[in-house]
């Protein structure tokens, strides 16, 4: 999808999101506040989307800034977080235009575009961590 799409998407993925009754981006956030002192750490969440992850970033004490090219992703994320008493900072841009370092943690989640060639690249926005967050699919047989 290109920004215009995700645009016109981002009302609908913001509900979608919302809805769930799985508590992944809780989950991924502790695991990653056991390991991390996120108090007081600089975040980037790139490509932020709704803000799913940024939200107990903030609860969890981090100054966390959203990266997204869709501004109407950010928007979306701006009402969550406010809904939720939580600051945050907004930036509109695709993540790799973007030059670092940006903040001390690089959290990243669901990029499907994301490609192994990029990953110096998305190593370079942190000055001391990078987390990628993404799932796979998984059979019994």
């Amino acid at each position: 999808m290109n920004e215009s799409q995700w645009d016109e998407f981002a009302e609908t993925y913001a509900a979608i999101q919302r809805e769930s009754t799985l508590p992944i981006e809780q989950d991924v956030i502790n695991a990653l506040a056991k390991r991390y002192s996120l108090a007081n750490l600089t975040v980037a969440d790139v490509a932020a989307g709704s803000g799913r992850y940024a939200l107990p970033l903030c609860q969890h004490g981090a100054q966390v800034t959203l990266y997204d090219w869709s501004a109407a992703m950010l928007a979306q994320a701006r009402q969550w977080l406010l809904a939720h008493q939580q600051q945050a900072h907004y930036q509109q841009a695709d993540w790799t235009t973007l030059q670092g370092p940006l903040a001390d943690f690089v959290f990243v989640s669901q990029l499907p575009t994301l490609k192994s060639t990029q990953l110096l690249q998305l190593e370079a926005l942190a000055r001391k961590i990078v987390a990628i967050n993404t799932q796979s699919q998984q059979s019994d047989s």
